[in-house]
């Protein structure tokens, strides 16, 4: 049995919704380019840094020093190097991520 209601939850996720329309036009106003992001259900925000022209790296860290998140040590797998930075962003939780793959970095 969760310690939470489902009120709880829609309320947490209302709260990340209002904060990633601030962080969106925040990000706006310093013509950052669009990057998915995912509202989860713990006042929670994921951010992915998914373009196609391999500079996921220099978007990833443009994203992450506009936000003050705080990387930390990236993790290899099957030739995909993953970047992670978290931190919060008006009392929400922020994750953002992006996914290096070796031919990108060719």
């Amino acid at each position: 049995m969760s310690l939470y209601t489902e009120a709880d939850i829609r309320r947490w996720q209302r709260s990340a919704a209002l904060a990633l329309a601030g962080l969106l036009k925040r990000a706006a106003d310093a013509e950052l380019p669009a990057i998915s992001w995912t509202v989860l259900t713990g006042r929670e925000l994921h951010g992915a840094v998914q373009c196609r022209d391999g500079d996921r790296r220099d978007l990833f860290e443009f994203w992450r020093q506009h936000l003050g998140l705080t990387e930390r040590k990236p993790g290899r797998s099957l030739g995909v190097l993953r970047l992670c930075a978290y931190g919060e962003f008006d009392g929400v939780r922020v994750a953002l991520t992006a996914d290096i793959y070796e031919d990108d970095e060719q």
